[in-house]
């Protein structure tokens, strides 16, 4: 599951997490493809995002590190070789 996918569950979630969700799914140029937390802090840098949105987009990349059992930075790796196993 990739960042976007997993913060895409948390759409309508009355918490900072949920508005950040929903800001990204109604956010044409989110990198929903993005493999890297810098990419996300990128788009919101862009968008001049204020630090409370950045913070919760980096409360929310570590949690979903937890949930994916390994760091982020090391599941493009783990997708790439699941993508293999597949074919």
């Amino acid at each position: 599951m990739t960042f976007a996918e997993w913060l895409s569950t948390k759409r309508g979630e009355d918490t900072p997490l949920g508005d950040l969700a929903n800001d990204a799914a109604s956010d044409r140029k989110w990198p929903s493809e993005a493999t890297t937390l810098e990419r996300f802090q990128v788009r919101l840098a862009f968008e001049g995002a204020c630090t409370e949105a950045r913070d919760t987009l980096d409360a929310a990349w570590r949690a979903y590190e937890r949930s994916q059992g390994a760091p982020a930075r090391d599941l493009k790796a783990v997708r790439r070789r699941d993508a293999a196993a597949a074919v």
